[in-house]
């Protein structure tokens, strides 16, 4: 069959090939029930299953039509074809062995991937090529045809690049639409008068537009303003570029507008660059840096609330995560996030959590394992962007009237922490032992003490009772070391050796008696006086559980009953940690244990329902009771605690309630209950927690360390690093109230795609703020009041290869007037786009 064999070779290079065109000597394969030629054999015909093979290439119909005069092929009748990894089935497709050309009748085409050569050209009927692998790009096209270099340029392209199965290959859910294209598989293509279209509908038009058709290909990404109260409208324009395998680029090159209430956000023109790079199976990081010409008048560097003279020009943000495995047991990491000025994380996050951070931490980190040790070196660095400051990062700030420089705030850096741990080892029988050893030192990063002045605290503006109101403290910033009120610069070495040993008794009970001593020692780098404090700890925990399983195998249930009672004493206690009161303890170490209050204790009660799931024990039920004990209470008891969490299917509650018994009244509680199905889910929470008066007092002024120490909340969120349960309250914070919240949320799934998403938190009962006075922390305000909330309406085909949301965000603080819109459109292997 001469005639088969040149229309195969032809074939070979026309526009349905990604492989070499098959040699003179090798193989072709044909089979079809009748076969028809003229004389000269310039016209074959193959019909009933016809069929041609090559190790490349298929074609199968129910008609093959060889017409030499015209140097076509033409395949009618459930006609498919794969070469290589793209698919064709139509009607009818025919091809031109002279030019290369592709044309289908009521047809499309497909490119596959994750699937291998042999399958695509073993697929006996069009379904069953179409149904294997994943595409990667689908489309019609009126013409196909092969340039050189892989391009194909094809006219009245229409196409999904991305798999949109199960779908009508001719009625996609969503589609690109270009008068002419040149695609160069699994790299990308060019298009020429673009139209986005939904379910049909034009939703979106273009002049050109580059498409990335592999996960990482150079290219432009889609153009979508986004509109938030807090800054206006933005209109960022985001290229993408690849730097290799390994790494890519993305820059987004915008501007913002700004929100109508001056002072508040940012505006101007702005370019967010992000980099991210894997070099290798052990090493991968992100950097990210945001750049703004910020047009809007600055704030005054000491209260935010007031304006400076000018523009802000210039300001930025840094955050980067870089982790690298350097073999033997090394690693690094590191942890940027930087500011060029305190206010500029509140004026470009619109999240409320986000805004109530009060530092900027950045850290870098050099350990080593081995089997038998740890060490580790740390060096961070914090950035204080509490409010009211809006300070420099580089300490340029000037007062506006005078123009003398502006302190800020001499924040204690960890420069650096060095540690080493030997983990428990057997040492004799059942004795284990370990050792950590941690060298700290403690300072402000240009100055070796803090200059907060006569009241220990950091103020532009001190109300404090020490001063009249709006008076500065005269010893604050005077750089003079105050011995007596102010903190100094200082190195900390802390030891903890550790003795543990586990005794059986029976099969029942088990007793594991510890001992551990903490001892710190302290230097002063102003005044080069030494301190040190310590305590050594008993610890004893007996521990019992007993359980019985119902049924074998899968479903097999176990109801198990745990019981276990852990006193803990300081045996010992000597020395203290310097410095002036307030504020002389620096960090968790500092804090540690309350050794006034030496012996404490926890009795708990546990049941548990677990039901055998495969490999796995999947927990139905439990239940938690528990009495805390502390000497030097009135009572000896600290908090009674009880909890319960259960899932049953799709069905999921948990509850907790802690009860404090120095109050004598409730310290926390939390109940939650939610439902997940596949076209929906809900989720309903209450909480309370106690806050004392005096932290609802002080209107988002900084405290000292002590105080934050006391802000209400259960024993749990006063416990130190070597205690069993939390401190009591001093006197002055017993009295105080509870901060409710209800947060809820839930979504449902309609048809054609649609999602409508809520998210919300109410503050019923908060107690209202002064007349004028913003939220402390825009966590409470006026009675009732409410939290951030959250409407989200989204548009998703059944293929997600897209997804559009559009929602509304509300703000505490912000007037009902200015909510923020948000629109963010997701599209797979491009990203999320958007605000």
């Amino acid at each position: 069959m001469p005639s088969a064999l040149a229309a195969l070779l032809v074939l070979g290079q026309a526009g349905l090939i990604s492989l070499p065109a098959p040699t003179a000597d090798e193989p072709i394969h044909v089979k079809a029930e009748h076969l028809e030629s003229d004389a000269d054999a310039q016209h074959v015909k193959l019909t009933g299953h016809a069929r041609l093979n090559t190790s490349g290439t298929m074609v199968q119909a129910d008609t093959i039509l060889l017409d030499q005069d015209t140097n076509t092929l033409t395949a009618t009748g459930a006609a498919f074809c794969a070469s290589g990894l793209l698919g064709a089935v139509a009607d009818q497709l025919t091809l031109d062995l002279s030019t290369g050309t592709l044309g289908m009748q009521q047809g499309h085409f497909f490119e596959k991937k994750k699937v291998t050569l042999d399958r695509m050209l073993a697929a006996q009927t069009p379904a069953e090529l179409q149904s294997l692998g994943q595409t990667a790009l689908a489309g019609t096209a009126d013409r196909i045809q092969r340039g050189t270099g892989g391009h194909l340029y094809m006219k009245n392209l229409t196409f999904t690049p991305c798999d949109c199965e199960p779908r009508d290959p001719l009625k996609p859910h969503w589609s690109i639409q270009s008068t002419s294209a040149d695609v160069v598989l699994g790299e990308g293509a060019w298009l020429w008068l673009p139209v986005f279209r939904v379910y049909g509908a034009p939703v979106f038009a273009l002049p050109v537009m580059y498409v990335p058709l592999s996960d990482r290909k150079t290219g432009l990404l889609p153009i979508l303003p986004n509109y938030t109260a807090q800054n206006g409208w933005s209109l960022p324009v985001p290229v993408y570029v690849t730097l290799g395998r390994s790494a890519d680029i993305e820059f987004d090159l915008g501007y913002t507008w700004g929100g109508s209430l001056a002072g508040v956000g940012v505006k101007g023109p702005s370019l967010d660059t992000t980099y991210r790079f894997t070099p290798s199976v052990e090493t991968h990081g992100t950097a990210e840096l945001y750049l703004i010409y910020d047009l809007w008048q600055p704030d005054n560097a000491a209260n935010s609330q007031l304006q400076a003279p000018g523009t802000w020009g210039t300001r930025g943000e840094l955050t980067s995560q870089i982790v690298s495995f350097l073999g033997k047991g090394w690693a690094t990491r590191l942890d940027l996030n930087l500011a060029s000025d305190a206010a500029l994380p509140r004026d470009v996050a619109t999240d409320v959590l986000v805004q109530a951070n009060q530092y900027l931490t950045s850290t870098f980190g050099l350990s080593h394992r081995t089997a038998d040790s740890w060490q580790g070196l740390t060096l961070s660095y914090r950035q204080d962007i509490q409010t009211p400051f809006a300070y420099s990062l580089f300490g340029t700030d000037k007062a506006p009237g005078s123009g003398q420089p502006l302190r800020g705030p001499a924040t204690f850096q960890q420069l650096p922490e060095i540690d080493v741990a030997f983990p428990e080892r057997p040492l004799w029988g059942p004795l284990f032992g370990g050792l950590v050893l941690s060298y700290t030192r403690l300072s402000p990063l240009t100055q070796l003490f803090g200059d907060e002045g006569r009241d220990g605290l950091f103020l532009p503006v001190a109300p404090y009772v020490a001063t009249p109101p709006g008076v500065v403290d005269p010893l604050q910033g005077d750089g003079i070391y105050q011995r007596a009120y102010e903190r100094e610069a200082r190195d900390r070495l802390d030891v903890v050796p550790k003795l543990v040993m586990t005794l059986p008794v029976g099969e029942v009970l088990r007793i594991q008696p510890s001992a551990w001593l903490r001892q710190d020692v302290y230097v002063g780098e102003m005044t080069g006086q030494t301190a040190e404090r310590g305590y050594g700890i008993v610890d004893v925990l007996v521990s019992s559980e007993l359980s019985r399983t119902y049924g074998e195998g899968q479903g097999a249930l176990r109801n198990a009953f745990q019981g276990s009672l852990d006193f803990r004493d300081v045996v010992g206690a000597w020395g203290a940690v310097p410095g002036p009161q307030p504020g002389n303890r620096y960090d968790a170490i500092d804090w540690a244990v309350d050794t006034n209050h030496r012996l404490q204790g926890v009795a708990k009660f546990s049941e548990v329902l677990t039901r055998r799931t495969g490999a796995q024990a999947v927990e139905l039920f439990r239940l938690d009771l528990a009495q805390e004990f502390l000497s030097g209470t009135a009572n000896g008891l600290s908090d009674s605690v009880a909890s319960a969490r259960t899932t049953l299917g799709t069905f999921q509650a948990n509850t907790t309630f802690r009860w404090d018994n120095q109050r004598h009244a409730p310290a926390l509680f939390t109940i939650g209950a939610g439902l997940s199905q596949l076209k929906y889910a809900l989720h309903a929470q209450y909480d309370f927690v106690y806050l004392s008066n005096a932290y609802q007092a002080q209107n988002a002024i900084p405290q000292s360390a002590d105080a934050q120490q006391w802000v209400g909340g259960s024993s749990a969120q006063r416990r130190g690093i070597d205690a069993l349960v939390g401190s009591p309250l001093p006197v002055a914070a017993l009295q105080g109230s509870l901060l409710n919240t209800i947060t809820l949320s839930g979504w449902v799934k309609f048809p054609y795609g649609l999602m409508l998403s809520y998210y919300g938190v109410l503050y019923p009962g908060a107690p209202p703020n002064p007349p004028g006075f913003p939220p402390p922390g825009n966590l409470i305000g006026p009675n009732p009041f409410f939290g951030q909330q959250t409407l989200t309406l989204s548009f998703a085909p059944a293929c997600n290869c897209w997804r559009l949301d559009v929602g509304v965000r509300t703000q505490p603080g912000l007037p009902a007037a200015f909510p923020q819109l948000f629109v963010d459109f997701t599209v797979a292997g491009f990203g999320t786009f958007g605000n």
